[in-house]
């Protein structure tokens, strides 16, 4: 049975092959929908109602169950990454994480926004580029993708488009590697990494800082370094990159 009636290819203006663009769009995040009908109602906005045949539906279904969905990957992942946080702690940044903001910005990364059916008022308005309509086709999509894939899939998916965007978060507390690589040093024993700035380049208003941090985990000596414009962003890049070799070698 077809999702749309004929009109719909004149009305979006997606080309005469619609299907051709949500290939794309499965391409472009990894995932190739056995239910196709599941990824077309995610991406279907309520104002593109009158071209749907009785029997199928826009997305608001979709984007409520997407959002438990969401704050089920983002709750599991905040409290297995920050084990010492209160519960106010994990609610602010669980916030952060599944607000418009945030997730507008995981959808434009993907331009979501152009694959979504909507009339062609809401069009011309611009609700392309909506924070708050893109951001709940993302909802949607990921609850799409639950109900075609289940959890891991979906899991991945997000935090792969997590990784895109995770720096334009507000809070630091994100991207705290140090105190991340603290913690572990605290698991096991070691005595705390020492970071020192071993070159500075370039005049005051444009300085480039080189730092280099090491430390002893698990018997294992890690060297890394670290650029950026500022000495805090330097430490927080090399930080990263020691808890990157752990988990590698720890994984072995």
């Amino acid at each position: 049975m077809c999702f749309f009636k004929k009109t719909v290819v004149e009305e979006i203006g997606l080309g005469q092959n619609p299907e051709y663009s949500l290939e794309d769009l499965q391409k472009e995040i990894g995932v190739i929908f056995s239910n196709k009908d599941y990824l077309k109602e995610a991406l279907t906005h309520s104002s593109f109602i009158r071209h749907l045949p009785k029997d199928k539906q826009h997305n608001e279904r979709l984007e409520f169950f997407g959002d438990s969905v969401l704050k089920f990957i983002v709750t599991e992942y905040l409290f297995h990454t920050y084990p010492d946080y209160n519960e106010g702690q994990l609610s602010k940044l669980r916030s952060q994480i599944i607000s418009d903001k945030f997730l507008a910005e995981m959808a434009m990364k993907i331009d979501l926004g152009q694959y979504i059916f909507m009339s062609f008022g809401e069009q011309k308005s611009g609700g392309v580029l909506r924070k708050s309509m893109i951001a709940n086709a993302m909802e949607a999509l990921l609850g799409a993708c639950y109900l075609d894939k289940g959890l891991e899939e979906t899991k991945t998916l997000f935090f792969r488009l997590w990784e895109e965007v995770r720096d334009q978060l507000d809070s630091e507390e994100f991207n705290d590697f140090k105190t991340l690589l603290q913690e572990k040093c605290q698991k096991y024993k070691s005595k705390l990494p020492v970071y020192k700035v071993v070159k500075e380049i370039g005049p005051d208003h444009k300085k480039m800082f080189h730092v280099e941090a090491s430390v002893t985990i698990d018997e294992m000596v890690v060297i890394s370094q670290g650029d950026s414009d500022t000495k805090k962003r330097a430490e927080q890049m090399a930080a990263k990159k020691i808890l990157d070799i752990v988990e590698q070698y720890q994984n072995k």
